[in-house]
């Protein structure tokens, strides 16, 4: 089957796929080999369409989040898992424990060209919900509250239990 594809169609369904296997407990591997290089199509058109990305604007509002540090790593894991050929016998020490907090931002990034998608959408709410200290003086907050309260209170495995039945609550 031949199809035409736009550059933010692929960076939607790359994007949409990855939190799919994030909520699923799927390769983490898998989710950032899928997210990254949404997040560089979306990079790219942002910058062609003269557009802010998250990049340009984390250092200033969120330093604790991303220095320059944190972005070699990412772009360290991301050409780890795309190229062989400088150096085949490799090994990477695979941290995912900033997964989230990168799917928060491609996600936030692709709302600049298109339109999100529900499960984009419910991403952001919940990923906002969990991280109150960064995001209680926004209005996103209290609308978080309302899909996510006391997210803070329970681990990982049951915030994205949480996440899912009310997803599905919201397909139903």
């Amino acid at each position: 089957m031949k199809e035409k594809i736009s550059k933010i169609t692929a960076a939607n369904e790359q994007l949409n796929t990855a939190l799919e296997l994030f909520f699923s407990n799927k390769s983490s591997i898998t989710v950032i080999t899928l997210a990254y290089p949404a997040w560089y199509i979306v990079k790219d058109l942002l910058k062609h369409h003269k557009i802010a990305s998250s990049r340009d604007w984390i250092r200033d509002d969120h330093p604790q989040f991303m220095d320059k540090e944190v972005w070699k790593t990412l772009d360290k894991d991301w050409n780890f898992l795309k190229h062989a050929k400088d150096d085949p016998e490799a090994f990477l020490d695979f941290d995912d424990s900033y997964m989230e907090t990168v799917l928060f931002f491609i996600i936030n990034d692709f709302s600049n060209l298109a339109p999100q998608t529900t499960l984009m959408d419910f991403y952001q709410l919940w990923f906002v919900a969990k991280n109150e200290a960064i995001f209680s003086n926004y209005p996103i907050y209290i609308e978080s509250l309302t899909y996510f309260p006391n997210m803070k209170d329970h681990d990982l495995e049951r915030q994205k239990k949480i996440f899912l039945q009310k997803l599905n609550e919201y397909y139903d």
